[in-house]
């Protein structure tokens, strides 16, 4: 009867006009005596200022519930532990636990409580894991148990969060001790808005004992087939999936190589950004058996970016924010080793030079490469060939030059953070290069090869997937 309800409109509208309602059940004497009261009741909380109070309640209660369903579609339903312990006037809370095939994600909450510190895990002191045998699937990285630690964005006042990324626990559910056995100082800086360590020199690690037993579920993984062709910056790339995890949210791809003989290409893409909010990159350290792989002329890829598990968008847009190629040239130039002057080559316009030979079991000479704004390249791949043939070569970098895509050049002490360097290029100026054979003979170095050399662009270019 139900289902036909919703489906019948004719049956829709009989129901609405035959419906009982609460004021069918009182008689009409009684209607004046309801007014009555409404007003009295009214006019008492005019009077006391209640409708103030009423109002500063709803407004509380609206931002509760924003907080709730934030934190819903961060961590999901069921993932909330709140499992407290104290030592030497330090709280540490593990706040949520998520966990599927790929990784277990375990969110803690350090407050100094005596103090007033901002501590978190010290990641020279790892926390402890600890577990029956076969609960974890290490696979996937390495034999680790712990394969990386985050801070969080979101930073309350006084307290610090941050995220311990274990190995996935192979059936649908496993339990675990973990205990937290350091803690370090960590301050913000107020120009970047991110938190950093102490320094090294000052910085005093807190030890005690925090142990918690955690059980973690696991989640099913979504898999969307996107199977998208595209160029992005002249590259072939094809989008082949979408995982959608509760600990991440991976773009699989494909790349096809120009050049069989050309190196990798390093895609980096900002956030993905959909209709109504947008979704952090994930450093790829931070997903565990990550790793290219090559097939026949095509190179498969992994971009990862933080979940939208609980809080799914239908289409976004990726955008490729730096690409950095290795291409193949194979260009050769002679080396004299009897000569004592600089002997000078011209490779796509910059000068190089080859300096200060010095023959003997251990060989070295500086290679010299000019920097200006025209310069295209950031790093070249060198071999040698040589007398005797066999020999071990050793490079030590002397000196370069740090600059944008505008050709602005950066102080190395300018560069606080990762996040200041994604559009800086470095560019190598002077390397010192040791050349020893393995019978103890002289290295004479006879022939310097150009094998690729590194080019990085900023595109800026977006692909909008469908899911």
């Amino acid at each position: 009867m139900e289902m036909h309800l919703n489906e019948c409109r004719a049956c829709q509208q009989v129901y609405q006009q035959n419906k009982p309602s609460f004021l069918s059940h009182i008689p009409p004497k009684a209607w004046p005596i309801m007014l009555i009261a409404v007003f009295l009741v009214c006019g008492f909380v005019y009077a006391t200022g209640g409708a103030a109070k009423m109002a500063n309640w709803w407004n509380g209660m609206s931002m509760a519930d924003d907080e709730s369903l934030e934190e819903i579609r961060k961590y999901g339903l069921g993932n909330s532990l709140n499992l407290k312990q104290e030592d030497n006037g330090i709280e540490v809370t593990i706040t949520h636990v998520i966990a599927d095939d790929i990784q277990t994600l375990v969110y803690y909450e350090v407050e100094d409580l005596q103090q007033d510190r901002l501590l978190r895990v010290d990641h020279a002191v790892p926390p402890k894991v600890s577990s029956e045998r076969g609960v974890f699937d290490t696979s996937q990285a390495s034999g680790q148990l712990i394969h990386s630690f985050k801070d969080q964005m979101d930073q309350p006042e006084g307290k610090y969060r941050g995220r311990i990324g274990l190995a996935p626990v192979k059936e649908s559910e496993g339990s675990f001790e973990l205990k937290v056995e350091g803690l370090t100082e960590v301050v913000k800086n107020d120009e970047m808005g991110m938190m950093q360590p102490e320094d090294f020199k000052r910085s005093i690690p807190v030890e005690g004992e925090w142990k918690f037993s955690i059980t973690a579920k696991k989640e099913e993984i979504i898999e969307k087939p996107v199977n998208l062709q595209t160029k992005i910056n002249g590259s072939q790339v094809k989008i082949d999936t979408v995982r959608v995890a509760p600990t991440a949210t991976l773009i699989n791809f494909r790349y096809k190589k120009n050049n069989p003989q050309d190196g990798m290409k390093y895609f980096l893409f900002g956030e993905l950004q959909a209709e109504k909010r947008s979704y952090q990159r994930q450093e790829a350290g931070l997903i565990p058996g990550y790793a290219s792989k090559v097939s026949g002329e095509w190179v498969e890829e992994q971009a990862a970016f933080e979940s939208m598990y609980y809080d799914p968008a239908d289409s976004f847009h990726l955008t490729l924010e730096r690409l950095e190629e290795h291409i193949a040239v194979n260009q050769a130039f002679p080396i004299d080793p009897e000569e004592d002057s600089p002997q000078k080559f011209t490779f796509k316009g910059i000068e190089l030079s080859i300096e200060d030979i010095d023959i003997g079991t251990e060989t070295t000479f500086t290679i010299k490469e000019k920097w200006n704004k025209d310069r295209n390249f950031q790093r070249l791949q060198y071999e040698f060939a040589s007398e005797p043939q066999s020999m071990q070569v050793g490079q030590e970098n002397k000196s370069g030059i740090y600059a944008d895509h505008k050709g602005n050049v950066y102080e190395e002490d300018d560069l606080e953070s990762m996040v200041a360097v994604e559009d800086i290029r470095y560019f190598p100026t002077e390397m010192v290069y040791h050349l020893r054979a393995e019978n103890g003979e002289e290295v004479r170095p006879t022939k310097l090869i150009i094998r690729h050399y590194q080019v990085t662009t900023f595109p800026d270019e977006k692909v909008q997937i469908g899911l």
